[in-house]
Order: C-alpha cells, then sequence, then structure tokens
C-alpha cells in the first residue's frame, strides 16, 4: 500500500494506529497525534518516513506504546517523537533515524533489542526519558551525534548483551542506575557521566573506556 499525508493532520482518540504488509507510508508537514497505541508492522521493504511531521502518543487513559515490529525503520526528519504516559519498544531488526528530531518519553521507558538500530544523527536529536528506563540490548546498535544529550530523569540506563555505546562529546545524566553488562562496551571522550541516586555497574566482560571526561556517581556505587 502506498499512503501519503500532506500539509495536514492526523490524529486517532481511543484507538490505534497500524501499519502492516509492504506498506510505504510519508508524513509531510502533517503532525501524527494518538491517544493509544502506534504499531508499526511490515516486510523488510516497507517505508515509514516522517517530514516536518511530528509523533505524539498520548496514553490516557491507559499506556500507550509506540512500537516497531520485524525489519521495519522508521526516518524522522524534524519530526520530534513525544510520548506521554507510554513506551518506545522497538524489536526484531527494526530501526529508528531521527534527524533534528528530538525523542521524549514521560512516565515511560524506552527498549531496543534484537538487533535493532537507534540513531539519533544530529545535535538536536536529543534524548530524554522522564520516570523511566533507557534499555539497550541483544546486539542492538546505538548512535548518537556529538553534542546531543541522554536525560533519564528517575529511571535506569541498561546496557546488556552484545551493544557497544560509544560516546564522543555527548554527556550523559542518569537518575537511577547504570549497568553495562554480558560483554557490552562503553567508550567515553570528551563527554561527562553522571549517575545521580543509583550505582553504576560493570560485569561479565564489560569493556569500559572513558578519555576527557568526568564520571561523577552520587549516592551510589561504582562497581
Amino acid at each position: 500500500a502506498d499512503i501519503q499525508f500532506r500539509d495536514g493532520q492526523v490524529s486517532v482518540f481511543g484507538g490505534s494506529f497500524t501499519t502492516a504488509d509492504n506498506v510505504n507510508m510519508e508524513f509531510h508537514t502533517t503532525p501524527l497525534t494518538v491517544e493509544g497505541n502506534v504499531i508499526f508492522n511490515g516486510t523488510i521493504n516497507s517505508n515509514h518516513y516522517f517530514e516536518d511531521s511530528p509523533i505524539t502518543v498520548q496514553g490516557a487513559p491507559v499506556e500507550g506504546l509506540l512500537q516497531a515490529n520485524e525489519f521495519v525503520c522508521i526516518t524522522a526528519i524534524r519530526s520530534g517523537v513525544t510520548i506521554n504516559s507510554g513506551s518506545i519498544d522497538f524489536n526484531d531488526d527494526t530501526c529508528l533515524i531521527a534527524t533534528d528530531s528530538p525523542v521524549v518519553v514521560n512516565l515511560g521507558s524506552v527498549a531496543f533489542s534484537d538487533t535493532s538500530l537507534l540513531n539519533l544523527t544530529t545535535s538536536v536529536s536529543t534524548l530524554e526519558i522522564n520516570d523511566g528506563d533507557f534499555e539497550l540490548q541483544d546486539s542492538t546498535e546505538f548512535f548518537i551525534a556529538p553534542l546531543s544529550t541522554i536525560d533519564v530523569f528517575a529511571g535506569n540506563f541498561l546496557v546488556t548483551d552484545f551493544v557497544q555505546v560509544d560516546l564522543n562529546q555527548v554527556d550523559t545524566f542518569v537518575g537511577g542506575n547504570a549497568l553495562f553488562a554480558d560483554q557490552t562496551r562503553l567508550h567515553m571522550s570528551n563527554a561527562d557521566l553522571t549517575v545521580d541516586g543509583g550505582n553504576f555497574d560493570t560485569n561479565t566482560d564489560a569493556d569500559i573506556q572513558f578519555r576527557d571526561g568526568q564520571v561523577s556517581v552520587f549516592g551510589g556505587s561504582f562497581t
């Protein structure tokens, strides 16, 4: 299916916005607002493209969800992603590529797993999570541009199972625990890491390197 939206508004209240099969979907200057769930399904050839079209998921009255399954790739250009009272879940070779597009999650978590990809390509593409966790696992790839930021307020930063995290000029705040385990890698250069109210834990062959930056742990331990 070929679906295009231009110069308008798409809103769903009390339901879901779902795609499937070999879809080619484009949003141009058309915000997508959903009170409920956004579920992106498709095939390896499907396309989900947002340009100047912010995505907002509102979780009231129940928790909302932005989910991508099995080979789906979401491209967001100047299209911020905001989740209120809900979570982001990308799995099974899916990807989110955000250019000049901040990602903000309030009262929910962000999870990428099963060789998925999160690529925040410009400094404007920051990641902010309020009262939730940031989880990278199962050989997920994570890229973030220099001068961007990662803020996890009242939550944990959990990296497990063969994930590599390279932070160059990317300051990171974690208001909970930071965990790097199971042959993961954290390399930081010209960047500060602050863990406030939790522990910084590494185990099981984690590769941790810091260069020209500051690591601060408040109210917890570095182990």
